[in-house]
């Protein structure tokens, strides 16, 4: 069983080229028991990965958050965080597990939108909303803003 924070370790550990391209494409998704969501969906460490590389090892929501140096990539530490959670993608004919729905955090940021008040947290989605909505919508994903808050 895979928790959270082994599926953070899992990706970054996962050594990859940094000269990946970017792929905005729509794909089926993939049933499957993923434990560490209590859903049917899996969730790729590769694709996180590859989102992360084309960050830069940054926060999408502030580039300036750099908290510290990952011990295992000697670079910016930052996390995978599904923009629309994986658990609604039964509501969506396309994988939500895309590079486009997958922001690199810091650990602040993403444990902001995952346990702070909604007040708190709508002006970093509708940053991070505005930032993909576009890529979201190339992988066969279209949700307005109002819908895609209510998931949080």
């Amino acid at each position: 069983m895979e928790n959270e924070e082994s599926y953070q370790e899992h990706i970054e550990r996962t050594e990859m080229d940094s000269f990946i391209k970017k792929e905005d494409t729509p794909i089926p998704p993939i049933s499957g028991l993923d434990l560490s969501l209590s859903t049917k969906w899996k969730r790729n460490h590769l694709t996180a990965k590859k989102a992360i590389i084309h960050a830069g090892y940054k926060c999408e929501f502030d580039n300036n958050h750099l908290f510290f140096q990952s011990s295992v990539t000697e670079l910016n530490y930052v996390e995978a965080h599904h923009l629309i959670p994986m658990e609604y993608q039964g509501q969506f004919k396309w994988s939500q597990d895309v590079e486009a729905n997958i922001i690199s955090l810091c650990p602040l940021c993403h444990k902001t939108v995952h346990h702070a008040p909604i007040e708190t947290i709508e002006p970093i989605l509708k940053n991070l909303y505005h930032l993909r909505k576009a890529r979201l919508q190339k992988c066969g994903i279209n949700i307005d803003f109002n819908k895609f808050l209510t998931y949080y």
